[in-house]
C-alpha cells in the first residue's frame, strides 16, 4: 500500500478509507484498533513522504495538483482523518461511552441493518436517476460533463445490475455479521474508491466508455463483492439446494451477459479506422514535418500507433501567433481539424492537402439502455499546411451542409437513420450535439432543416457548452430554424450546433447547413 502511494495520487484517499476501518474496529473488534492504528498512521506517513518525493521530482506536476484543487482537497481530508483517528483514541479510554453504544447497537441491531440496506438502495436510486437530472439542471453542474453526471448508469455495462445488487450483502457480511474482521480493511478501501470513482469517474473521450480508474478499483471490486454478496446467501442453503441455486445464477447471468453484450461480441467495432489512419500516414510527409490538432481523439493514435510527430494544442489564437516562428525554423507545420481557417490570419496561408477519414459503425452513446444498434461514428478531418503569406490573404466563401449522423454530430437520446438524420424518441435531452468545428472570426448563419422543429431548442456553443455564441432559442417554424452568430477572435474551436427536446416529441433532424455571411 505504501508504494501505490508513490505510483497512484489516486491512493492518497486511502487515508479516510483506513480511518473508517479504525473506527469500525473500535467499536466491534477493539482488540485489533491498536494494529489498525500502526496501519494508518504508517500508510499517512508514506504519503506525506510521496507528496514530498513528488514536491522535488515532479514539481511541475504537484503544482498542477495543487492548481486543480485536488491537493488542497486531499489535505483537507487528511486533516480531518487525523481529527477523527485522535477522537477515536480519546473515546477508548472513556470505556462506558462505548459501551452504551454496543448495547444500543445490540438492542436495535435488526432495525439499524434494515435502514442501513434502504439507505444503500436509496443511493443507488438517486445515482440512477434524479443524480443526471439535478446536474444538469442546477448552475453550478452546468460544466459537469455528459458521461460523469451519468457515471452509475455506464458503470452498469461492465457489472451488470443484477450482479451489482449482491453487493448489498457484501456489505451486510461485514459490517454486521462482521466476517473476516483482520481483512475488511480492503473492503472499506474497496467501498470507499467505488463511490468516490463513481462520484469523479474522470472519463476522458479517448477511453469511452472506461476509465482507468474504473478498470483498476470499482469495477474487480463490484465483480468480487457481488460474488461474496451471493456466496453469503448461499452460506443459509442446504448444499444440494445451494448447488441447483448456484448453477441457475451462473446460467442466467451468463446468458444474460452475452445477450446484452452481442452487439459487442458479435459486431466489428470502427472497421475503417485502422485504414483511414494508415491512408492518412501512407500519404502525409514525416520529413521535418510537425502535426498539430485541438483533437485529443486521433492525437493520441497518431503519436503512439502511427508515430506522427503530433502535438496538442490548448489555445487556437496562441498557436495562430506562434506558427511563423516555428516556420522559420525550416520544419513544415501542418494542422489537422474539423472546418475552416480562411480569414484566421492576414499573413498566414491555410492550403488544404488531404482528408483524414475514420469511418466505421459504433454503438448509440446513451445512458438510457445498454446500446442495441449501431450507427455510424464518421470523423471528417481536414489536412491543411500553414504557410507564410507575402500579400494579405483573401477570404474564402464558407458554406457547408452537414448531414447529422454521418459529419460527425452525436446525440445523447435520439435515433440514427440510415439517411443520416437523427429522430427524438420518447426521452429528454440532447437530439444532437457537435460536431466540434474550428470557424475563423466572421458572421455565421446556421440553419436546421427538419421536422416539427417547433418542439424543439436550438444554440450554438463552444468549450463544451461553457460559452454560447447564440443562446437557447425555440423553434418557430415546423421544418426550419436559423440561428445567427458571431466570432470576434481570429479563430475558435470545438464549435457546437444543438437541437434540445421533450419527452415523447416527433423532431427529427436532417441536415444542418452553415454558411459564413460577413
Amino acid at each position: 500500500m505504501g508504494i501505490s502511494s508513490f505510483t497512484r495520487v489516486d491512493s492518497c484517499m486511502y487515508v479516510p478509507a483506513l480511518a473508517l476501518y479504525s473506527g469500525f474496529l473500535l467499536l466491534f473488534s477493539e482488540k485489533n484498533f491498536k494494529n489498525s492504528l500502526y496501519l494508518f498512521f504508517a500508510y499517512l506517513f508514506s504519503v506525506l513522504l510521496s507528496i514530498l518525493y513528488g514536491s522535488i521530482y515532479s514539481t511541475i506536476y504537484m503544482i498542477g495538483l495543487w492548481e486543480r484543487g485536488f491537493l488542497r482537497l486531499s489535505m483537507i481530508v487528511w486533516i480531518a482523518s487525523l481529527i477523527f483517528v485522535l477522537v477515536l483514541v480519546a473515546l477508548k479510554e472513556k470505556n462506558n461511552v462505548l459501551i452504551e453504544f454496543r448495547n444500543f447497537y445490540s438492542n436495535k441491531k435488526r432495525i439499524i441493518r434494515i435502514v442501513f440496506s434502504l439507505f444503500l438502495l436509496f443511493l443507488g436510486f438517486f445515482a440512477f436517476f434524479f443524480r443526471p437530472y439535478l446536474l444538469s439542471n442546477l448552475p453550478e453542474g452546468k460544466n459537469a460533463t455528459y458521461l460523469t453526471n451519468n457515471s452509475l448508469s455506464i458503470f452498469f455495462w461492465y457489472v451488470p445490475i443484477w450482479l451489482f445488487v449482491f453487493v448489498i450483502f457484501t456489505f451486510d457480511h461485514f459490517i454486521f455479521k462482521r466476517k473476516n474482521i483482520a481483512s475488511c480493511f480492503v473492503f472499506f478501501i474497496g467501498s470507499f474508491l467505488l463511490i468516490l470513482y463513481l462520484i469523479a469517474p474522470s472519463i476522458s473521450p479517448d477511453h469511452f466508455w472506461a476509465t482507468r480508474r474504473w478498470v483498476l478499483f470499482p469495477i474487480p471490486f463490484a465483480i468480487l463483492g457481488s460474488i461474496l454478496g451471493i456466496r453469503s446467501i448461499l452460506n443459509k442453503i442446504r448444499k444440494q439446494r445451494k448447488i441447483v441455486v448456484f448453477l441457475i445464477l451462473a446460467l442466467s447471468g451468463l446468458i444474460y451477459t452475452i445477450w446484452r453484450s452481442k452487439l459487442i461480441l458479435f459486431h466489428s467495432m470502427l472497421f475503417g479506422y485502422p485504414e483511414g489512419y494508415q491512408k492518412f500516414v501512407d500519404s502525409s510527409p514525416n520529413e521535418k514535418a510537425i502535426y498539430f490538432s485541438t483533437k485529443r481523439e486521433i492525437g493520441s493514435p497518431l503519436r503512439y500507433i502511427y508515430g506522427k510527430n503530433i502535438f496538442l494544442i490548448r489555445n487556437m489564437n496562441e498557436f495562430i501567433n506562434r506558427v511563423p516562428k516555428l516556420l522559420s525554423t525550416g520544419f513544415q507545420v501542418f494542422i489537422i481539424q474539423n472546418g475552416k481557417f480562411s480569414g484566421a490570419s492576414s499573413n498566414l496561408k491555410f492550403s488544404y492537402i488531404t482528408d483524414l477519414s475514420l469511418t466505421g459503425k459504433f454503438p448509440i452513446e446513451s445512458v438510457y439502455r445498454f446500446p442495441e444498434f449501431l450507427y455510424k461514428r464518421n470523423l471528417n478531418f481536414q489536412v491543411f499546411q500553414v504557410m507564410r503569406s507575402e500579400t494579405p490573404v483573401e477570404l474564402e466563401p464558407i458554406d457547408i451542409t452537414f448531414n447529422p449522423s454521418h459529419d460527425g454530430f452525436l446525440s445523447a437520446i435520439g435515433k440514427m437513420e440510415e439517411d443520416g438524420s437523427i429522430s427524438a424518441a420518447r426521452h429528454q435531452g440532447s437530439l444532437v450535439y457537435g460536431p466540434y468545428l474550428t470557424l475563423p472570426k466572421g458572421k455565421y448563419m446556421v440553419e436546421f432543416i427538419g421536422h416539427d422543429l417547433r418542439r424543439a431548442e436550438f444554440d450554438v456553443v463552444y468549450k463544451k457548452g461553457s460559452y454560447a455564441l447564440c443562446p437557447r432559442q425555440t423553434g418557430d417554424s415546423e421544418y426550419s430554424k436559423i440561428l445567427n452568430f458571431q466570432i470576434v477572435t481570429s479563430v475558435i474551436d470545438d464549435i457546437e450546433f444543438r437541437v434540445f427536446v421533450g419527452g415523447r416529441s416527433k423532431v427529427q433532424i436532417q441536415k444542418i447547413r452553415l454558411k459564413r455571411i460577413l
